[in-house]
């Protein structure tokens, strides 16, 4: 084998992300699903569906319990940050006891104070469900899962945003149903290579990047691609793209997603590549599906002029706010994306599913619902403005993902020519 030292240096950094997380996900998994078992059971369950914006089942409380222990998994690294602002939070050694048992008043506590500073995508879900257990039940739950997490973090995968995402996918019991089938960490990392060219590599081409992901779930394929960038930029230049991190947060990486529990999740994991350096905003956006409007999601952007409404987020470091921006056409570089490929006229895959309206079918919908969301879809699709013999794809008879595919050549610079790198529909 011949290559250039650069060739080593990025060899290096793809075979320390390719470790395999199997056993650790396994055991992340049991422990998530004894958790998700234990909220099933408690008074409080339908108060945490709410706070997920989900229905009441096992499938929602093994979200909640995942996001509790990303917080968990979090804390220590958050807590000593804080030394930096003058502040002194309680680390884990502090509030458990016995090294098993967590006080979760002092847990609470210190979440608090850690939210007034910063990370807000991780820990403000994870303390409003623990806030609404009972005492005795969130003091179960959360030990079980910080004694797994401290197994975890003793076999080296310790804050692993892939392994985060991984369970997250063994979560969703009806991955069909909610067209949930997240991008593998190998098939990201693919992708990004692939797809991401050396061109981005001084600070002033990085800094002018824009990546999206309209449909990114737990934002397998945008951290893959901000590692990329960076793996390209620190060996171009000697220097850590740690300072560019803000920046990156604020202004490069695009995401959304109609569920609000992945948008944390992604923006989690893209806190995770340097998660000592704070940041203030993000372009990670939880646009609605569904409601009085029958709106589609980030597909409301595939119109000129679309802006969000009050009931659409937009996440930051200290909270979420409302926004009504949203990532104008012809303003990516690259958009990847591995969006939902349910179609309308058939089973979409399932051999057990009757309903022939695939598309739209999560969040308790009727079929009524459905069938007026669909609509609502096709008609404005088919209603877009042609430019040059522009002929879009959309047909629901294909399939949603071709509905993405025309957002996507919508918001590439050039309407999909010009100086864009593509996109990758996997």
């Amino acid at each position: 084998m011949k290559g250039t030292f650069r060739d080593l240096s990025t060899a290096i950094q793809y075979s320390r992300d390719s470790v395999d997380h199997a056993q650790g996900a396994s055991i992340l998994n049991d422990a998530i699903a004894a958790a998700a078992d234990l909220m099933e059971k408690t008074a409080r369950r339908k108060e945490i569906a709410e706070i997920m914006a989900q229905e009441a089942s096992v499938q929602t409380y093994a979200m909640a319990a995942l996001t509790v222990s990303g917080a968990l998994a979090f804390h220590d690294l958050a807590a000593a940050e804080s030394e930096s602002r003058g502040r002194r939070i309680s680390l884990l050694a502090d509030i458990v006891f016995g090294g098993e048992f967590v006080d979760v008043a002092m847990l609470l506590e210190a979440w608090k104070d850690i939210l007034e500073i910063n990370y807000f995508p991780i820990f403000d879900p994870a303390k409003k469900i623990l806030s609404k257990l009972t005492a005795h039940d969130a003091a179960e739950i959360a030990s079980r899962l910080y004694k797994t997490n401290s197994r975890i973090i003793s076999m080296g995968l310790g804050n692993s945003p892939d392994l985060y995402g991984q369970v997250f996918q063994k979560s969703i019991s009806d991955r069909k149903k909610l067209a949930a089938f997240y991008t593998k960490p190998a098939a990201a990392t693919l992708l990004a290579a692939v797809t991401i060219p050396d061109r981005w590599r001084d600070e002033e081409s990085v800094r002018s990047l824009r990546v999206a992901d309209f449909a990114c779930g737990t934002g397998a394929l945008l951290l893959a691609a901000y590692r990329r960038l960076a793996a390209n930029y620190e060996a171009a230049s000697g220097e850590s793209m740690r300072d560019l991190h803000p920046h990156m947060m604020a202004e490069c990486l695009i995401g959304a997603d109609v569920l609000p529990i992945a948008t944390h999740l992604t923006a989690a994991g893209l806190t995770n590549v340097y998660p000592k350096q704070q940041y203030e905003h993000t372009r990670i956006y939880q646009p609605v599906q569904g409601g009085k409007d029958c709106k589609i999601g980030s597909l409301e952007w595939i119109k000129q002029d679309a802006t969000l409404d009050y009931t659409e987020r937009r996440l930051t470091g200290t909270g979420t706010r409302g926004e009504r921006e949203t990532p104008a056409h012809g303003s990516c570089d690259i958009v990847l994306m591995n969006p939902p490929y349910v179609r309308s006229t058939g089973p979409g895959g399932r051999t057990d599913q009757s309903d022939t309206r695939q598309m739209f079918t999560a969040f308790g919908a009727t079929n009524e619902d459905r069938r007026k969301i669909s609509e609502r879809a096709t008609k404005m699709f088919a209603n877009l403005p042609s430019a040059k013999g522009q002929k879009y794809c959309a047909d629901k008879r294909a399939g949603l993902a071709t509905f993405f595919m025309d957002l996507a050549h919508a918001k590439l610079r050039g309407g999909g020519g010009g100086e864009c790198w593509g996109w990758f529909c996997q």
